[in-house]
């Protein structure tokens, strides 16, 4: 069996920086390394849903210069060299070692020097000195990291090393590096253990006594959970009443400083520059979160290094930003917070560095996540994101730093190929990118908030998207023949006296949510409507929209129809049912609207002792008199899609000049997306090349003939002003329906969108 060996390199970096370590750096041998990272490796290969191959082969669809920047991992990573840090009392004949079967893998900020750019300097603490050559860490960090290194041979006679990627990638070698940072998941995961240092951290005495004792609170807490074998009800009734027990034994004490110090504490410890990192976060999510071997934090503390399991500071840190006040207007508010200060917002930094496991999760929430991070070189973060999403490809764009918005586009382009439709329904505000021709473009990507984007949406129609770029994403559009126009008078007038006779507006009050979550939520976006409200009297005399807005919900509910007030409640709770923040619409029928139910029936003329038209009608009301009804639009509109789409459905105001279009691909989607995306015609200026497009907006032009939802020129160029959501109607499967026109819509195919053109700063 081939030992581990020294190559040119290693031997050059154990004579000049660890032989006067008694260290040794050594590259394994190929079996060695199979065995070490297969398991790993694997489990990354199987949890991609999609093949490297056909995300590339699909990429070179949309993009073909877009996919050169791209390849796939090493299969066989056996071919990767991999090089650990041993003792040197473990190669006795100085050439060759014993077989290795584990490794410490450590974690870490890179020290930084007067050539490094002001924006990311930073200096280690005090006591981080001296600091040790080639390692480029302090002294009394790697001695403790070496301590951790199990010097027995296990039952394969093997033993263990340390990766340190500074001393055991060659950083000159640029093939090297590319291949090794596609590979830096399975390393972190294939590690027995992640060893983090916090060299900027130093506490006080006060600090340190306190972080000892809770972390002590925590492992008396496992361990005495584990004794007395609780499970259930009575192991979360324990592990509740736990630490505020203990913390009234250190005020029976005398010692309920303690209980302050604490949050000194964590605050001080979470607010390390390890954990705004994105390297950093990208090892901690690919580290294996166990029990045993759980990654491990050390700082300094009053007198010595000290360590922390991952999952004990994280309790810790939980428990006690839970006993301080919250702000729960937001619960996602502040993982936007690029610089955290409360320990609320430090906490929820450390919640995105745990592992994430659920492979549906949307490969660009892990891109989201990974923004807000600091990061030398940007598109570092495209390769951080790839290795948490488990996406078996490597990026290898070479050459200056990429900006964000660039990654952006680039990262949806990617998301898209692999099959996920999220970049086309995902919120944010405008992307500003520059073009080949140094033109300021909006791209048609949108820069989407620090928050939870959920799971992937698959796309079902992949034809439908023939080509995109930064500034325009080429597809299929179903663009309708109408404007979304406001409930009529005569429904108004009618709606208005059924809320005033049976007192609706009072009865709606106790159809508010009542979870802290969605109320808040809905406070916020109350709060909203009455200031635009205010704006809309101040200049119009008359109620405003949040005043009307019960009546207008009901009057075009009327307009609608009775058919499509009978079929409302279906579609809404198969639009909510799944996946949907804020519950289920749809599925109630309220006995109190009985009377409001028939006096609808009775505008129809129809019958009010038909039990089943009747049960329909009340549960449409229930559904109107929900005020989450509020998170699909505030200010609803009615737009009629035709028979083959279920009549009528709702949507936002987008003026009276904004066609009124769907792409193909998410067409299928819940109606909680926002799948609308308002368009006006675009026109690429003759003074300009098509591979320097310069948009000018058309003339604007009065309603076109409602026959023809398309371009008058035919040119298929648009520009999309606004996102919204269209609702109240069954789902569509634009699979199953005729190209073409038909009647209240007409599918495009390949059509152009752009974002905008940037004139003198503006859209």
């Amino acid at each position: 069996m081939m030992a581990a060996s020294q190559s040119s390199y290693a031997q050059l970096q154990t004579l000049t920086y660890l032989v006067d370590e008694g260290q040794v750096l050594v590259d394994l041998p190929r079996g060695d390394i199979r065995e070490l990272l297969s398991e790993a490796a694997e489990e990354g290969l199987h949890a991609s849903a999609v093949p490297a191959t056909v995300i590339l082969e699909r990429m070179g669809e949309l993009n073909a210069t877009l996919k050169d920047s791209f390849q796939p991992k090493k299969s066989d990573i056996s071919t990767l060299n991999l090089r650990v840090i041993l003792p040197k009392s473990s190669m006795p004949n100085g050439a060759s070692a014993p077989k290795i079967t584990s490794f410490i893998a450590v974690s870490y900020c890179w020290h930084t020097d007067n050539s490094t750019p002001l924006e990311h300097q930073w200096l280690p603490a005090d006591a981080a000195n001296p600091i040790v050559p080639g390692w480029d860490i302090s002294r009394p960090m790697m001695d403790v990291v070496m301590s951790h290194v199990r010097r027995v041979p296990d039952a394969q006679g093997g033993l263990e090393g340390v990766w340190l990627d500074k001393l055991c990638i060659q950083q000159t070698d640029q093939a090297e590096k590319v291949d090794l940072v596609g590979a830096m998941d399975t390393i972190y995961h294939s590690a027995r253990r992640v060893v983090i240092l916090l060299e900027d951290i130093k506490l006080s005495a006060r600090e340190d006594a306190a972080g000892l004792a809770y972390a002590q609170f925590y492992h008396d807490l496992s361990r005495e959970t584990n004794t007395r074998g609780l499970q259930g009800a009575a192991k979360g009734q324990f592990i509740q009443q736990y630490f505020p027990r203990r913390e009234q034994e250190l005020r029976e004490e005398g010692k309920a400083h303690i209980i302050e110090d604490a949050k000194d504490f964590a605050c001080k410890i979470l607010s390390a520059r390890w954990f705004s990192r994105a390297w950093c976060l990208h090892e901690s999510r690919m580290a294996r979160h166990l029990k045993v071997n759980n990654p491990l934090f050390l700082c300094f503390g009053h007198t010595k290094v000290l360590d922390f399991e991952f999952r004990c500071l994280y309790y810790i840190a939980m428990y006690l930003h839970s006993q301080g006040p919250c702000n729960i207007d937001n619960p996602f508010e502040n993982l936007d917070k690029p610089n955290p200060t409360t320990l609320q917002q430090l906490w929820y930094r450390m919640v995105r560095l745990r592992a994430e496991v659920d492979p549906e999760v949307s490969a660009m929430e892990h891109f989201v996540n990974v923004l807000s991070s600091g990061c030398k070189y940007k598109q570092d973060l495209v390769s951080i994101a790839l290795n948490t999403a488990r996406l078996p490809i490597v990026f290898k764009l070479e050459g200056d730093n990429v900006g964000e918005a660039d990654l952006l586009w680039i990262f949806s382009i990617l998301v898209l190929a692999t099959g996920d439709l999220t970049p086309l329904v995902m919120m944010g505000s405008k992307l500003e990118i520059t073009n080949q021709g140094g033109r300021k473009m909006i791209s048609w990507a949108v820069k989407p908030p620090r928050s939870v984007l959920g799971n992937r949406e698959k796309l079902t129609m992949p034809e439908s998207i023939t080509a995109v770029t930064g500034e325009y994403i080429e597809l299929d559009l179903l663009v309708f023949d109408t404007f979304p126009i406001p409930p009529s008078s005569f429904a108004m007038q009618a709606a208005e006296t059924i809320i005033n006779k049976h007192c609706l507006q009072e009865v709606a009050k106790d159809f508010m949510a009542t979870d802290d979550f969605t109320a808040s939520a809905i406070e916020k976006a109350v709060e909203n409507l009455r200031l635009l409200d205010n704006i809309a009297v101040a200049n119009r005399p008359g109620p405003g929209p949040f005043s009307d807005s019960l009546t207008a919900w009901l009057a075009l509910a009327l307009d609608c129809g009775l058919d499509w007030i009978k079929q409302f409640p279906d579609a809404m709770l198969a639009d909510t049912r799944d996946r949907w923040t804020f519950g289920t619409l749809g599925e109630i029928a309220n006995p109190i609207l009985t009377d409001a139910a028939r006096s609808v029936l009775a505008f129809f003329s129809a019958d009010a002792n038909d039990d089943q038209t009747l049960k329909a009608v009340i549960r449409c009301m229930t559904c109107l008199l929900d005020n989450r009804l509020i998170f699909f639009t505030m200010f609803p509109r009615r737009i009629e899609v035709g028979p083959q789409l279920g009549g009528s459905a709702i949507t936002s105001f987008s003026g009276d000049k904004l066609r009124i279009a769907v792409p193909a691909a998410i067409a299928h989607l819940p109606g909680w997306h926002k799948r609308v995306w308002a368009i006006e015609p675009f026109t690429l200026s003759p003074s300009f090349s098509s591979s320097e497009p310069s948009l000018l907006p058309s003339e604007p032009k009065e309603h076109e003939p409602k026959n023809d939802a398309g371009r008058e020129d035919g040119e298929g160029i648009w520009q999309v002003k606004m996102r919204h959501a269209i609702f109240g109607c069954p789902c569509w499967d634009l699979g199953n329906l005729p190209g073409g026109n038909s009647k209240g819509w007409v599918l495009q195919k390949g059509q152009k969108v752009y974002g905008g053109m940037v004139i003198d700063g503006e859209t």
